[in-house]
């Protein structure tokens, strides 16, 4: 039977202190494990798919190569609402492909140690944890609540559209990542 403590990846389960990138959505906090950040651009041009499914936008064009991009809010179960101007787009690597996640503002590079991360299943009332999957924990720090995303979670239902989609294009190479040990930096 699978559990929520199942479905939770390592975010509670590591020693030391870990690095999340935060960022606003709909004036909530929330924050991704760093690593698999690429970089994070200030919203560019979006190019439609016709018919394309929610919660994809569209896709872009990253140092050459075609990047599906997200509305983190749909996928978020959040109405839809138009993209602003000064959005970002977070571009991350997830199971071997890019896709750019649309959020509001990114705010900070943040590390938190294990302590400070609660488990849903440990705050929310039984039953109500095991609807929220894609919140991995949760975090108190300056006064502001913060969720922790779980990527393999928030992509599930989206990840076979993503596959086919990107088999479906003209692939150029592969961006070179940020130099390691760096914080993604906005574009």
């Amino acid at each position: 039977m699978i559990t929520q403590d199942s479905l939770m990846t390592d975010v509670i389960q590591f020693d030391g202190q870990r690095s999340f990138v935060t960022f606003q959505l709909a004036r909530q906090t929330y924050a991704l494990p760093i690593e698999p950040i690429r970089q994070i651009v200030e919203m560019v041009l979006i190019t439609p798919l016709p018919q394309a499914q929610a919660p994809l936008k569209g896709l872009i064009n990253w140092h050459g190569v075609f990047v599906p991009v997200l509305d983190l809010s749909r996928q978020l179960g959040m109405p839809d609402r138009p993209v602003a101007w000064n959005a970002h787009i977070i571009l991350i690597k997830h199971e071997g492909c890019s896709v750019g996640l649309i959020v509001d503002e990114v705010q900070d590079v943040i590390k938190l140690a294990a302590h400070q991360i609660s488990r849903p299943v440990d705050v929310l009332p039984a039953g109500i944890s095991d609807t929220v999957p894609v919140v991995d924990g949760l975090a108190h720090l300056d006064g502001n609540l913060i969720l922790l995303l779980n990527l393999d979670q928030l992509l599930t239902g989206v990840t076979f559209m993503l596959e086919e989609l990107m088999a479906s294009l003209p692939h150029g190479e592969e961006p070179a990542a940020e130099p390691a040990g760096e914080p993604p930096r906005a574009a």
